[in-house]
């Protein structure tokens, strides 16, 4: 370097456009780099990084950090600045020595993710959080069964289970909830589901606003007020409008009849502006009494002919739309009435509630969510000042996808600049479009405006497009230049081609046998002919699979022809693949006509994060086999086993199997599938129980990864198929593992959760099948395609918009509100009399607005994706009045004279070859179902029967209606999970005080380890509880001061299996089988004592409940002595509640009860299957579901 020169010689090293280099070489506190679609910002981004360290030799690799909004960002991003560092140190080994450390230590360097850097962040810090740093993420399943658990908890008004489940200073809240008159009316109008269903979505979209379960609580509503009063002046302007503009118009041009006589429509029209004429309206009375006139009457029905001509002439627009907008803007004036503002606080207060619980729930099992981790990042940051001071340099990336929350731990780590440090972000406000997890695009603009305006910040545009073809960039910029111009909320910064690019220039100058910019669209024309049929009009799904039959068949007369595409690594045209193509959609819904249509034409395709992994065949199959371990003597389940490919049999062979067991079925009996298999088939057999006892011992997931040992179920599925199909098994062996870590690797406990999973339609992505080696067309939904590129793109367009909001939604602005009155309530919503409450007015009318700009900024990513050829697709249903259909997007497009092609599918291809119906594989005779009379359970349990004797309203709610009584029932001081954990030593314990305290230690140490690792996965955490294992151990060492433990600690301690604890039965009565456990009994001289534990208060649940419990246990125990030859055996039994006086008086059976009791439960059995449930009115009063019962 010479004094005449300055500039150092390894600066020459950068690359990029001037714009590109202006922006990583900036030095300013703030920069802001819009970075449009293609324009290199990886690079720039990349090249940034090494700029800081090559001309900062006192800046470490730990004082810079880049945040990317994906893992795979941050991996290429780490592999191009590993990549660009060695690349100068090469060339300037002397000049750029100190890289040579940087290089050694750039596995090092902080550049991931926001949340794995937050992860990382608190591993770091320590003690500096009142968290354990070793915290886990919450488990996928666990965070499933507690939002069930707290959705029964609403069900049930039980009180004591959300009180118990809160911090304390919640609980005086949760009691005012609870007590508040319309809390059960609420939960019985809108359901206990949709209240659940909107706080757990509290705890994901306000969390991620910055807000807080206590700012929930204290949401008083003032914001929907606020909103309403900003459109105050609407009703002004309308009248302003009218009299002002319109009628004087309408006048000057005679349009209002003038001498001539007038016809209907331009009567009403004089009528109302001589009503108005001359009287200026004095107050808001008056103004809405003149909207009401006009609306309805003048404009209601609409006026016709040369009238309507002449004031959509004026108002530039059609009537139609303008009363439907101003129609919808009036609506919005309409104030919440009382009773909306008081069900909606006690929602907001509910989902508050629920949010307290859950954020306890995970404090107290020290888990974090997503959410958390950049929560408790910003609080390290916050009370460190290390941290503050940390890093030098922050880049973020896809800024314009950042949320609230963490932009707050951004903004924290930067401290405004304060520390010398810099903040470079990059983002591009057209392509912003996630808002469903919660990004606020109005960060990104906020930090645009603060470069825009001046001063130390700066603000660079990266326009440049290295990706799309001139010519279609041309067209994108004349179509969205278009539709961001004006007043839009988008700055539309322009995208051009590359300067003085020759590879560019070559591809640009050259022809292509294909049109650039094109629209392919399914019509159904509109025919007004009486005779047609309804059916001749096209449905959307035959719509979408005729428009996606004419996509496949122009892919395929591309790949005939080989047309040629642009080979960016290779400068050069080349023939296209079928890799090239993709097809973009705006939702996974349009996925399945895809699939049928490409499948008819044979295309090879891969679907891309489909959400329809439980709805596959072969996860149903997998998922009906993991029940069937659980359940091996279940017929249903062995019957589809056994016809499935994951069984080996055949479907003659499996046919065969079922047929044997309905001929050896009896009348009255179960299906007898099991025997029969085991008789016929003991090689099937022996290979299911092998599965099941695999199951009981290694889990669920290492049965499923078993399968794939001996993969012979795969020749059941052809093509790219049976890589789906193997896919999908080890996908479901992941979520099999993961449930068993987080709960356990308990068999049923499994099998309940996938099936619930199953049968819920729940929504799981499938798994990635392939990578980019594959030669096939690519199908993928927009968000996914975000940062990929591809020669050929077909992008579906729709304006559809997002789904509607659900009865009890979730605002950002308003908090939790209903989204119709309760029908309980009287005096609905006013505006239109449709129910519809002021809150959820204008949640949707925001929502509409906010959804409306997404769209077509989500119709920009999926221009942009394109490289060489761009097909819009779409279908369209012509509707008889053109001119008064709403606008549409892609007829816009045709019209605009930007395409170079327009095609119309009028009807469907008939050489398209059409799905054959469905044809048995078997030849098997049919099977007859056989009539049971009266039909009834075929198996009852204790707790079944006692509820039918109860009440058969109670019944329905707890086994027909799947509603938990777990806590009542079974639940102690603090739930089920504690009732479990007392049997559970209980069954165990010899009876003495100082055993209670062994099995219950008062501190963790070796007697607690050695307990707590022999309990099943899902007590831990109940058994970690000091506090729970205390009172346990209270309620024990009570309990083994009396009598009657003292005689129990006597018997066991003689042994020889005196005293029999937890023992299984299964008698069979008259066709229907008794199942249960007994918890203790014994037998002596005085025959056989029958105990039954109870850790629940008395005053709980009836003890006409416990009772018949008890006699069902009796009546089992009986019939199955009689069937050993012991008859007339004396037997009583009693319960032990030990939370009370110990031991209740013992009720001794006589000759005759055990006969009554076996009719009464064949009557419970019978009564079971006839749906006849009704209530047993006096017993209301006593019952503890009476608050959800609606027999009450």
């Amino acid at each position: 370097m010479t004094e005449k020169n300055s500039v150092p010689a390894w600066h020459s090293l950068v690359s990029g456009t001037d714009d590109q280099r202006a922006a990583l070489q900036s030095e300013a506190p703030l920069t802001v780099v819009s970075a449009g679609a293609g324009t290199g910002k990886t690079q720039t981004l990349s090249q940034r990084f090494a700029w800081l360290l090559a001309s900062d030799p006192s800046c470490g690799i730990g004082e810079i950090l880049v945040l990317t909004f994906t893992k795979k960002a941050a991996a290429e991003m780490l592999e191009r600045i590993k990549k660009t560092l060695s690349a100068w140190y090469s060339a300037y080994p002397d000049e750029l020595s100190h890289l040579r450390e940087r290089i050694e230590s750039i596995d090092d360097a902080y550049i991931s993710t926001i949340h794995a850097f937050a992860m990382k962040l608190i591993r770091e810090s320590g003690l500096a959080l009142d968290i354990d740093p070793s915290a886990a993420m919450m488990p996928a399943p666990k965070e499933d069964i507690w939002w069930r658990e707290f959705t029964s908890a609403l069900s049930s008004s039980s009180f004591g289970k959300i009180s118990r489940a809160l911090p304390g200073e919640w609980r005086g809240r949760a009691e005012e909830l609870f007590a508040s008159p319309d809390f059960t009316d609420v939960m019985n109008a809108l359901t206990p589901e949709a209240v659940a269903g909107a706080a757990r979505t509290c705890t994901e979209k306000l969390y991620c606003a910055g807000q807080s379960p206590e700012e929930l609580w204290d949401n008083d509503g003032s914001a929907l007020e606020t909103s309403i009063a900003s459109m105050k002046n609407v009703r002004r302007d309308i009248y302003s409008l009218w009299m002002n503009g319109i009628f004087p118009a309408l006048e000057l041009n005679g349009a209002l009849g003038g001498g001539k006589k007038k016809t209907k429509t331009q009567e009403r029209l004089c009528a109302f502006l001589e009503r108005w004429r001359g009287h200026a309206p004095r107050d808001d009375g008056e103004l809405t009494e003149f909207c009401a006139g006009l609306f309805d009457d003048v404009l209601k029905p609409l006026p016709s002919g040369g009238v309507k001509k002449d004031i959509e002439d004026i108002i530039d627009r059609p009537l139609s739309a303008w009363r439907g907008e101003f129609a919808g803007k009036l609506a919005l004036l309409e104030p919440p009435s009382e009773a909306e503002k008081r069900i909606n606080r006690l929602l907001r207060r509910a989902c508050a509630v629920g949010w307290a619980c859950w954020d306890e729930f995970r404090r107290r099992e020290g888990l974090i969510s997503m959410a958390d981790l950049i929560c408790y990042a910003s609080k390290v940051v916050e009370s460190s000042p290390e941290y503050r001071t940390k890093f030098k340099h922050i880049m973020v990336d896809e800024f314009q996808d950042t949320d609230p929350l963490q932009n707050a731990l951004i903004e924290s780590l930067w401290n405004g600049g304060r520390d010398g440090a810099t903040l470079f972000v990059v983002g591009d406000q057209k392509q912003s479009i996630y808002r469903f997890r919660h990004a606020d695009l109005e960060l990104f603009r906020g930090y645009t405006a603060r470069a825009r305006g001046g001063g130390t910040a700066k603000y660079i545009v990266l326009g440049q497009n290295f990706r799309t073809a001139k010519r279609l960039l041309e067209k994108f910029n004349g179509l969205f230049g278009g539709m961001w111009k004006g007043e839009s909320s988008v700055l539309y910064e322009a995208l051009t081609a590359p300067e003085n690019d020759a590879a560019s220039a070559r591809r640009d100058g050259a022809s292509v046998p294909y049109p650039r910019f094109s629209v392919l669209r399914a019509v159904s024309p509109y025919s007004d002919e009486k005779d047609e049929k309804p059916e001749k009009r096209s449905d959307a799904a035959a719509l979408r699979l005729r428009l996606y039959a004419g996509l496949g068949r122009r892919f395929a007369a591309m790949m005939e022809e080989k047309a040629p595409v642009w080979d960016k690594s290779a400068e050069a045209f080349r023939p296209v693949r079928w890799s090239d193509f993709a097809v973009l959609v705006q939702t996974r819904a349009e996925y399945s006509d895809i699939e049928r249509a490409f499948e008819r034409l044979g295309l090879p395709y891969v679907l891309s994060t489909s959400k329809d992994y439980f709805g596959r065949g072969e996860t149903g199959d997998l998922v009906n086999m993991i029940s069937l371990l659980a359940s091996p003597d279940d017929p249903l389940f062995l019957a589809g086993w056994l016809a499935s490919p994951f069984c080996g049999l055949s479907a003659g062979e499996a046919g065969a199997l079922i047929e044997a067991a309905y001929a050896e079925r009896g009348r009255r009996g179960p299906l007898p599938l099991a025997a029969v298999v085991r008789r016929l088939r003991p090689d099937v057999w022996e290979r299911l129980d092998g599965m099941r006892r695999r199951a009981l011992l290694g889990g669920v997931s290492a049965v499923l990864l078993d399968l794939l040992k001996s993969p012979s179920f795969l020749e059941n599925y052809a093509g790219l198929r049976r890589l789906r199909v193997n896919a999908n098994v080890v996908y479901l062996a992941g979520i099999a593992a993961e449930y068993e870590r987080s709960e356990g690797k308990s068999l049923k406990g499994c099998a309940e959760y996938l099936l619930t999973a199953s049968s819920s339609g729940s929504a799981k992505e499938e798994p990635e099948l392939f990578g980019d080696g594959v030669d096939a067309v690519r199908v993928m939904t927009v968000h996914a395609s975000k940062g990929l590129e591809f020669p050929v793109v077909a992008l579906t367009v729709s304006d559809k918009g997002r789904a509607a909001l659900p009865p009890v939604f979730v605002s950002k602005k308003y908090g939790v509100a209903a989204k119709d009155y309760p029908e309980y309530l009287e005096g609905a919503g006013t505006a239109d009399g449709d129910g519809r409450t002021a809150a959820y007015r204008w949640e949707k009318a925001e929502e509409s607005a906010a959804g409306r700009e997404e769209l077509e900024r989500l119709w920009y990513v999926g221009f942009t994706r394109a490289r060489d050829r761009l097909i819009l697709c779409g279908i369209y249903k012509e509707p008889k009045d053109k001119d008064a259909a709403p606008p549409n997007f892609l007829g816009s497009v045709m019209e605009s004279g930007l395409c170079d092609e327009c095609e119309e599918l009028t009807e469907d291809d008939a050489g398209l070859p059409k799905y054959a119906r469905y044809e048995s594989p078997s030849g098997g005779a049919a099977l007859e179902l056989k009539t049971v009379s009266p039909a009834k359970l075929a198996r009852i349990s204790a707790s079944a029967y006692s509820l039918l004797s109860w009440c058969p309203a109670a019944y329905r709610m707890i086994y027909r209606q799947g509603r938990s009584a777990g806590w009542i029932v079974k639940g102690g001081g603090a739930g089920s999970d504690f009732g479990v954990l007392a049997h559970w030593v209980l069954a165990r314990w010899d009876f003495r005080a100082d055993g209670a305290a062994q099995w219950l230690p008062e501190k963790r140490g070796a007697e607690w380890r050695r307990v707590y690792w022999r309990l099943p996965a899902p007590l831990r955490g109940e058994y970690g509880s000091g506090a729970k294992r205390a009172e346990l151990r209270e309620m024990l060492v009570r309990f083994a001061a009396t009598e009657e433990c003292a005689l129990l600690a006597e018997l066991d301690g003689k042994g020889g299996g005196l005293l029999q604890r937890e023992t299984r039965f299964r008698v069979p009565l008259n066709g229907t089988v008794l199942i249960g456990t007994t918890d203790l009994f014994w037998r002596d001289s005085g025959g056989l004592h029958l105990r039954d534990w109870k850790t629940a208060p008395e005053e709980t649940a009836p003890s006409f409940y416990y009772e018949k419990q008890l006699e069902f246990y009796a009546c089992a125990l009986n019939r199955f002595l009689e069937s050993t030859g012991e008859c007339g055996a004396q037997i009583d039994s009693a319960l032990i509640y030990l939370r009370g006086s110990a031991a209740a008086a013992a009720r001794r059976y006589v000759p005759g009860d055990f006969a009554s009791i076996e009719e009464e439960i064949e009557k419970a059995a019978v009564r079971a299957v006839s749906g006849d449930f009704r209530g047993i009115k006096e017993r209301c009063g006593r019952c503890p579901w009476r608050g959800d019962c609606p027999e009450k």
